[in-house]
């Protein structure tokens, strides 16, 4: 029994450092400037809920509405009903 405990603590050790390290690696991470830089682990805005809509149905197809996920985040928050 003692042994069972110690593989069942270990799994859920795994488990818990896996969903730490994916949150993490969520996180959006800025390089550069504005002029040349480059965004990792951008977020896709919502192209359009029921009090919003994409600024532009061209730009949300071309990929243009991916922001850092802190800024998707509040805007997602923002707009929430």
């Amino acid at each position: 029994m003692t042994v069972h405990r110690a593989g069942l603590r270990h799994c859920i050790g795994l488990i818990l450092s896996l969903v730490v390290a994916t949150a993490a690696a969520e996180e959006s991470t800025c390089f550069g400037t504005t002029g040349n830089g480059r965004l990792e682990n951008a977020r896709k805005l919502p192209e359009s809920g029921t009090n919003f809509a994409a600024y532009s149905t061209l730009g949300a197809a071309l990929g243009r509405t991916y922001v850092h996920s802190r800024v998707e985040r509040t805007v997602v928050a923002a707009y929430r009903v």
